[in-house]
């Protein structure tokens, strides 16, 4: 099975159980961002923005490596 949006029937029992009442429009902004999130899921041209896989090669930093630069430039200032 594949990833689907929230469906309607979710959101509702979400809203009662959590006693959050939801104005429609709130609960059709959460149901386009579902939708939007699923579709960047499922996009054909999925690549990662940190990430070359076609190339095998990083074009970003990670977390770590970030932070590590950080503290690197706040010993030398």
């Amino acid at each position: 099975m594949g990833h689907a949006p929230l469906p309607w029937s979710e959101i509702k029992a979400w809203s009662e159980l959590t006693d959050t009442p939801l104005a429609p429009w709130e609960a059709q902004m959460i149901r386009r961002a579902s939708s939007a999130y699923v579709g960047e899921l499922s996009a054909e041209n999925d690549v990662s923005p940190w990430r070359d896989t076609r190339a095998g090669k990083r074009q970003g930093v990670s977390f770590a490596e970030f932070v590590g630069a950080r503290k690197r430039k706040k010993t030398e200032d």
